[in-house]
């Protein structure tokens, strides 16, 4: 399976179970958390630099806004275990959704949470989900997981009321890597007038465990 065909397969699958408005009111509760760290640090801080500030708040304004959409699917808050952080799902169709910011060129430091959602994408057999507190636990074998990667502007730049970019991608179960990552402006090119949420059921069941194989596949390859 050459890489450019799975990743016609993803951009595919991701289209059929993520409708246009979904991924809209995604990109803008990221823009306007961003928007409102920035105004409000630089408003706090009258006397001091409001960077510090500004870099945690982003964090959890972009929590906060993601948690607000509703449009075409389920949204939950969940906490880390121990306790002490949240992070945010988005759950439509066959596909889970988060985020993650991080600077330009870096990669994503290891997190539980972050890493039995990547199992998602390739694991073939149930895991157990200790994460997740609630009893309406999401079945790691039902879902393709997708994350948003807000990408920082350089510390040098004047206007930090925005990020650099922001990349959807999916990842390795380990994140050393991405099994497809598109900036989301040209993701949201690719739908057109006939694009439509779930538009055929019966192919989405056949093509998710297919997905995952040969998802599964190249991680070996490339180990």
């Amino acid at each position: 399976m050459k890489k450019e065909n799975l990743e016609n397969e993803l951009l595919e699958f991701i289209t059929s179970n993520i409708s246009r408005e979904l991924l809209i009111s995604i990109q803008e509760a990221i823009l306007d958390g961003y928007h409102l760290a920035d105004q409000s640090s630089r408003n706090l801080c009258l006397n001091t630099s409001p960077t510090r500030l500004r870099s945690i708040a982003r964090k959890y304004l972009i929590d906060d806004r993601l948690a607000g959409v509703k449009k075409d699917c389920k949204t939950e808050v969940e906490q880390t275990k121990p306790k002490g952080e949240q992070f945010i799902l988005i759950h439509s169709g066959k596909i889970t959704f988060s985020h993650i910011e991080l600077r330009q060129g870096a990669k994503a430091r290891k997190a539980h949470h972050r890493e039995l959602l990547s199992f998602k994408n390739a694991i073939l057999e149930p895991v157990n989900l200790d994460l997740f507190e609630n009893t309406d636990k999401p079945k790691l074998t039902d879902q393709l997981h997708l994350t948003a990667i807000v990408l920082r502007p350089q510390p040098h730049h004047k206007d930090q009321s925005k990020p650099h970019e922001i990349h959807i991608a999916v990842p390795y179960t380990d994140w050393s890597n991405y099994h497809f990552q598109i900036p989301i402006n040209e993701l949201l090119q690719h739908y057109n007038d006939q694009t439509t949420t779930n538009n055929n059921l019966e192919a989405d069941e056949l093509a998710w465990p297919k997905l995952k194989q040969k998802m599964l596949n190249q991680e070996q390859r490339n180990a």
